[in-house]
């Protein structure tokens, strides 16, 4: 029989990880096209290719089908295991209303442990919500506590640990058994941003857990059939506030800058505390292990019905870009940055914690009424009315310099995207077209969410967001502005929908990019070093964005669901058939 969790389940969730004092607003109502297909964890295709490939898909980069059998033999094992596919999964607040999707990294325990605990546990499949805005990972224990009134005081944190009512989301969470207590390295406390707390312990090497991860096969297009075998340590929290304990995920994923381990102290790349150090000192290498691309697809049940099998949300591991479109026989790719070099820690200058930038500004770009064809590499004032945000001037901590604008961090894990007051006030007037937040909705809280009145009000709308980098390049971004401002849930009235925005506290010094920056955008994370951890003035450690689009001679020619993992062959092959160096190419 299968190990059981603390007890059986009954499902409502709370708000997410990093999602800052996410509370009640107005209530929401889940709309018939409320976005991502929920039947499943991974996006699997349904229909089969034809029985010949160069009959149905003039992708197909090869037309000697012998010389393509014998090219896909020669895609080596680091590229067979370079791009990794992440589920997706609806999320409620803490009443019980699905409010937004958790992406999700999926790993199965093998059959075959080194441990008697886990002879009974293989074949379990655990989703980790991925976080780029934190270090390491954790997975639940088994008979977890519930965390009460936790506090600190003199250095020291009081809590208490209480046992779980019967029912409940929190028996929905998958867990594994602890290991043996004298084997435990180290205990530590994670905090997050929506005031969800767990405490985590980590044992030593002998105790890892061995899983299988789900990888792309570039030959066939689809989920690999054989899996890789991934060792991580056996991190797990031993308790959990009600918080996170209801959240749709079974643990935490974190990717933010390599070399960074928090909460665990004194350890290297040795101990593999993070998914960069277990890729570096696994058995199975990577193309670049310090280096990863993230997409992650607006979710809509109506796209992704008609999108091509190879339109998925994803992490790769290598150089150049995974994604494109063919037109008229060319790969046309997603138009990436340069590199912009992120800040290190306000509050630790020593070291690099989270991506981050400076964020200057954000312009929304409305077509003029009467323009038939609208040229989407200009802001000509006679296709495009300019509507300007500029950031205040925020400084990061009170020892950092003030910069223009506010320091801001990429955050897949945040529900929302989260501004001062006066900008989400100014979204709200000038681009959403209301009255003054406090004059019209005077109960407003920093956990309320904005909204407007039609689904489809920013579909020939571009955003452009300007940002600073740490070198003092300034770079601006321009994507469709319908994703950033839309999202798939309703709010109260027909046809409207929330955005997915909440304001900081007064006295925040950082702020957040959520998840709606990432449906308009690709992110792709390089922490440079090839040491234990980056250190300011000798690594670089630096991101570079591209919107979720082609653009091609001003037009836009293809959106997000354009955009499919490359067919028949690795990035690197692609790049040489097709003579396209770029497609395999890094700054």
């Amino acid at each position: 029989m299968e190990p059981k969790s603390p007890a059986q389940s009954s499902s409502a969730a709370c708000s997410r990880l990093h999602m800052h004092r996410a509370g009640r607003s107005r209530p929401l109502a889940c709309p018939a096209r409320s976005g991502a297909r929920y039947t499943g964890i991974l996006r699997v295709p349904v229909d089969k290719p034809a029985a010949s490939i160069y009959d149905s898909d003039s992708d197909v980069p090869i037309d000697d089908p012998e010389v393509l059998r014998e090219k896909q033999k020669a895609v080596d094992a680091t590229e067979k295991r370079s791009a990794r596919i992440l589920g997706y999964e609806p999320d409620t607040d803490y009443w019980g209303v699905v409010n937004d999707v958790v992406y999700m990294f999926v790993l199965t325990l093998t059959r075959k442990q080194n441990r008697p605990e886990l002879d009974l546990w293989g074949g379990k499949t655990y989703r980790l919500a991925v976080d780029t805005a934190a270090a390491s990972f954790w997975f639940y224990e088994l008979e977890f506590k519930k965390l009460e009134g936790v506090s600190h005081r003199n250095g020291e944190t009081a809590f208490k640990k209480a046992t779980w009512p019967a029912v409940g989301p929190h028996t929905e969470r998958k867990v594994l058994p602890a290991g043996d207590s004298l084997a435990i390295k180290e205990e530590a406390w994670n905090y997050y941003g929506d005031n969800g707390i767990v405490h985590v312990r980590r044992w030593e090497g002998a105790h890892d857990l061995q899983f299988h991860a789900p990888t792309w096969d570039w030959t066939t297009n689809d989920v690999a059939e054989t899996f890789s075998c991934l060792s991580f340590p056996r991190v797990l929290a031993d308790c959990a506030n009600d918080i996170t304990a209801s959240q749709v995920s079974d643990g935490n994923f974190g990717l933010a800058v390599p070399g960074w381990r928090d909460p665990w102290r004194n350890v290297t790349s040795e101990h593999r505390v993070t998914f960069y150090d277990i890729l570096r000192n696994g058995q199975e290498d990577v193309e670049t292990p310090m280096q990863v691309t993230i997409r992650l697809l607006f979710p809509d049940d109506d796209l992704e019905a008609f999108a091509d099998e190879n339109v998925q949300n994803f992490l790769y591991y290598g150089p150049g870009c995974p994604c494109g479109m063919l037109f008229n026989g060319i790969v046309l790719l997603p138009e990436y940055s340069p590199p912009l070099y992120i800040f290190p820690s306000p509050e630790t200058p020593t070291e690099f914690h989270f991506w981050s930038l400076q964020f200057l500004s954000m312009t929304l770009l409305q077509p003029v009424s009467g323009v038939a064809i609208l040229n989407h590499e200009t802001e000509d004032p006679a296709q495009w009315v300019s509507k300007r945000i500029d950031m205040p001037t925020i400084a990061a901590s009170s020892d950092a310099p003030s910069l223009p604008g506010i320091r801001t961090l990429f955050d897949s894990c945040s529900a929302c995207t989260v501004l001062p007051e006066d900008v989400i006030d100014d979204i709200w007037t000038s681009w959403f077209e209301q009255p003054q937040l406090r004059e019209t909705w005077p109960h407003f809280t920093m956990e309320s969410r904005i909204w407007h009145n039609d689904a489809t009000k920013f579909a020939k709308h571009d955003i452009v967001f300007e940002f600073r980098d740490y070198r003092g390049t300034t770079f601006n971004l321009r994507c469709s502005a319908q994703d950033f401002l839309t999202s798939p849930w309703s709010a109260e009235g027909q046809d409207t929908r929330y955005a997915q925005f909440v304001s900081a506290n007064p006295t925040d010094s950082q702020f957040i990019l959520g998840m709606n920056f990432f449906w308009a955008a690709l992110l792709k994370m390089n922490a440079t070093h090839r040491g234990s951890r980056p250190v300011p003035g000798r690594a670089h450690p630096y991101v570079q964005l591209a919107p979720q689009r082609i653009i091609h001679d001003g037009q836009r020619v293809g959106t997000a669901w354009d955009l499919g993992l490359h067919k028949y062959l690795s990035p690197r092959q692609l790049a040489e058939v097709r003579d396209q160096p770029e497609i395999y190419a890094d700054p």
